[in-house]
């Protein structure tokens, strides 16, 4: 997987990446399953992969865009990206699991 740029978040708990293999552009935090791909941020962002992609990780660095963090015992288990403005996210939570929708930022984003 040839990785383009990698992104730190400012308290330091996850790291995007950019990877680009074989022409495909994919975008994903590092450990976690959840990932996207240039072709399907088009319809949002228009122009070439490339360039929805670089919009979409534009968006996320800038604290614009709001993920889900799913933790068990304050460890994260799981990170994903959500278009949701507001939802009761703890409804889907396991025992001892906590929800949070956040930006890169570590900001809430409620919901």
């Amino acid at each position: 997987m040839p990785i383009v740029e990698r992104h730190t978040s400012p308290d330091g708990l996850l790291e995007l990446i950019v990877d680009l293999t074989d022409g495909d552009w994919a975008v994903g935090f590092n450990g976690f399953e959840w990932h996207t791909h240039g072709d399907l941020l088009t319809d949002e962002y228009g122009g070439p992969p490339a360039a929805a992609v670089r919009a979409f990780v534009d968006d996320i660095l800038a604290s614009r865009r709001a993920f889900v963090i799913s933790l068990i015992d304050g460890k994260i288990r799981d990170v994903w990206m959500t278009a949701a403005l507001s939802s009761d996210w703890m409804k889907y939570a396991g025992p001892g699991e906590t929800i949070e929708r956040r930006f890169w930022n570590g900001q809430s984003a409620g919901g």
